[in-house]
């Protein structure tokens, strides 16, 4: 066994891993499993098995099957090597208890200044749910069913044991998500919303089938506001449950406080502009003081790169597919992600002052709708909320009202002077007696009890002004679901042509979508007859629609058309240049706030560049006496971030904006990486990242990456 250990041993010193076995005869070199890391994460389509049958025609040697498992194991190796040397430093660094990863995810977010401007969210992040990280669960085989012989019959979990784990802070267990399962809760929610109904996530709509064939069902991620991933949860043969972005937020407050501000796309089928206009008021980004510029929307950006990994993941074990996830969220975090986060800032920055060049214009507007200071948008908004808060239901007395009239004209029609010419002839005299007093009683009931509820003295008749007014009542609640009704066709529709002209749309899923839109065709022009039909009832009538006043932006203005008890035209600011300039104060307003944080964020980074350099290359300095192999990966991990450092010069680019802003490195208030107060050339931006010892690397075996 000896011998065998000091073997591997200078298999490692010669950069090689070996594959484990008794009398091992195959090594695999460690520059290879390297190309393969890079190469799969930069291309996660990239399998072992494609990497294996590329070296195999490189050699000119026949592929076989076993070679993939070998590289496999050897693979896995490589990455356990790798994830101890990180630990280590980690250890080293006293960075390795519960949650520092996460409380440390973002330098933008969480290393904060002494004396900076205070923000109204510390914090902004979102969250999403993602089905293309499914993972197929793998059953015995069972032979056919015996009793008609071609019914496949699924046979029971067949899982690899595997008592490997892998933790690095990212991924919620799944006792925390489970505490929040639904029923185990109260609900105890009394105000309805449109919402509730829309919520398309929470509808578990997989059937048996599929839940017996996946197992991990998807992925639930959350970002902050840059693009950092912060947790990842398995979605577990289900759909977008509640519990998991329950659960994402509760880690998310134990690590960062209650003063974060997050968004949730929850799927609703009536998504943007066309959604219920009172939610919006009160949750969209416009509306939200704090949020600036940000719309976030961080988890779409990171699944349109994350979706290629399905095809790597849906067979792999349990084991693989996890560390497949995480090791692209490491990649992300630490390449894509951190080098790109000067350009964010820098993008976001001009973008907001392109905003505000358009201020002068805007005030010049303004006389010419009455506005004589910008505090009138803050009452528009306010006044618009409370009208639509009294448009959420209808009154209970109007909804007592025309269920009475329905019922007492219902009970009219089976009086005796009118069943002879209701009835059907062919039944007997006698049956079609019974039946109607049968029915009439049952009526009258109904009547009786709705004129106690509404204090209906006299009956009302066809002549009477109620009668009249209660007609022309449900004429409206007619003319309102009409209009619900094509609403929500005509969204229905977009989406549709939306994912038509999405990437990556197969010929089968183009030609299924093409097949939707044109039924869907069908269904909008039979519910827009159906509308103008409503509407023409109403008095007075309203104009007619036509096919093509049906488009997308025209459906902001629903839930005002739902109004009929008074006319909304009336109202400063539901007109459409009112609209607009209110819409473009608020995006002024956002672009102000943009500003202020970016004015908070800027600092922080460039204060963490220099602390972090200073406190790795303080702790290289430590080790390079008491752990000389250490100190050389602990070299590597600080002149990556120096390479990085390199493309975060963007930022000196504002020294020629007229701007007055401050970019220069200020005094950390510890919440970040480990400061030393030793600050070394400058902000540590400009070191040059080829100053290496090459004598002290050399002499470990590690070359630089």
């Amino acid at each position: 066994m000896k011998g065998h250990l000091d073997s591997d041993a200078r298999c490692y010193a010669a950069g090689e891993t070996r594959q484990r076995g008794k009398l091992p005869t195959v090594a695999i070199t460690i520059h290879i499993l390297e190309v393969y890391r890079n190469a799969s994460l930069q291309c996660p389509h990239l399998a072992i098995n494609s990497f294996v049958k590329s070296l195999c025609d490189l050699h000119g040697t026949p592929f076989c099957p076993y070679l993939r498992k070998q590289f496999s194991i050897c693979f896995d190796v490589y990455l356990c090597i790798r994830n101890c040397f990180e630990q280590h430093v980690q250890a080293t660094l006293k960075r390795n208890d519960h949650g520092w990863r996460l409380r440390h995810a973002c330098p933008c977010c969480t290393h904060k200044l002494t004396g900076e401007t205070e923000l109204v969210f510390s914090m902004l992040l979102t969250m999403d749910g993602n089905d293309s990280l499914k993972h197929i669960q793998r059953r015995k085989t069972v032979p056919l069913d015996p009793g008609d012989g071609d019914t496949p019959v699924i046979g029971e979990p067949n899982e690899r044991k595997d008592k490997r784990s892998i933790g690095d802070g990212y991924y919620v267990t799944r006792e925390q998500v489970d505490r929040w399962s639904w029923d185990l809760m109260l609900d105890d929610a009394e105000e309805f919303t449109p919402c509730e109904d829309r919520w398309k996530n929470m509808a578990d709509k997989m059937n048996e089938k599929t839940k017996r064939m996946y197992n991990e069902t998807g992925g639930f991620l959350s970002f902050c506001r840059h693009g950092f991933v912060l947790t990842i949860i398995d979605m577990v043969q289900s759909g977008e449950l509640s519990k998991y972005s329950l659960a994402t937020v509760e880690a998310l407050l134990e690590a960062f406080g209650p003063d974060i501000g997050g968004g949730y796309d929850i799927g609703c089928s009536f998504h943007g502009h066309a959604h219920n206009r009172l939610c919006q008021l009160h949750y969209l980004a416009t509306y939200v003081k704090g949020l600036g510029l940000e719309d976030l929307k961080g988890g779409e950006r990171f699944f349109s790169k994350s979706n290629v990994l399905a095809a790597s993941i849906h067979h792999a074990s349990i084991f693989h597919r996890k560390q497949k996830i995480i090791e692209f969220a490491k990649h992300m975090d630490q390449n894509e992600t951190y080098q790109n986060l000067s350009q964010f800032l820098v993008n976001n920055y001009k973008q907001a002052l392109n905003i505000l060049n358009d201020e002068a214009a805007f005030v010049k507007q303004m006389p010419d709708q009455n506005v004589a200071d910008i505090s009138v948008f803050q009452d528009w908004l306010a006044e618009e909320k409370t009208y639509l808060k009294g448009l959420c239901r209808e009154p209970l007395q109007e909804s007592l009202t025309m269920e009475y009239w329905q019922k007492l004209k219902a009970w009219q029609v089976l009086t005796p002077a009118t069943i002879g010419s209701t009835w059907d002839t062919t039944q007997s005299e006698e049956t079609v007696r019974r039946h109607a007093h049968e029915v009439e009683a049952k009526d009258l009931l109904t009547v009786q009890n709705l004129e106690v509820q509404i204090s209906v003295l006299n009956r009302w008749g066809p002549a009477d002004k109620e009668w009249k007014e209660a007609a022309v009542m449900v004429g409206r609640r007619r003319y309102q679901r009409c209009l619900d009704a094509l609403k929500g066709l005509v969204v229905a529709r977009m989406f549709e042509l939306t994912k038509m002209n999405m990437s990556q749309t197969g010929y089968k899923l183009h030609k299924h979508i093409g097949n939707t839109l044109k039924a869907c065709s069908i269904a909008v022009r039979t519910a827009l007859q159906n509308y103008n039909i409503a509407a023409q009832a109403l008095s007075p009538p309203r104009p007619p629609l036509l096919w093509d006043d049906v488009e997308y932006a025209f459906l902001t203005d629903f839930d005002l058309l739902s109004d009929t008890r008074s006319d909304v035209r009336l109202r400063v600011w539901a007109k459409p240049a009112a609209c607009i300039l209110m819409d473009q104060y608020f995006k002024m307003e956002q672009a102000k706030e943009e500003i202020t944080c970016l004015n908070v964020e800027i600092p922080r980074l460039t204060t963490y560049i220099r602390d972090e350099e200073a406190f790795l290359l303080q702790q290289e300095e430590l080790l390079l006496v008491t752990n000389l192999p250490l100190s050389c990966q602990l070299r590597l991990q600080r002149l990556k971030r120096l390479e990085s450092a390199g493309i975060h010069r963007n930022l000196q680019e504002w020294d020629r904006n007229p701007q007055e802003w401050d970019w220069n490195p200020q005094e950390s208030a510890g919440m970040g990486p480990e400061s030393t107060g030793i600050h070394r050339n400058g902000t540590g931006i400009h070191r040059n990242p080829q100053e290496w010892d090459r004598n002290l690397l050399d002499s470990c075996g590690i070359r630089p990456e």
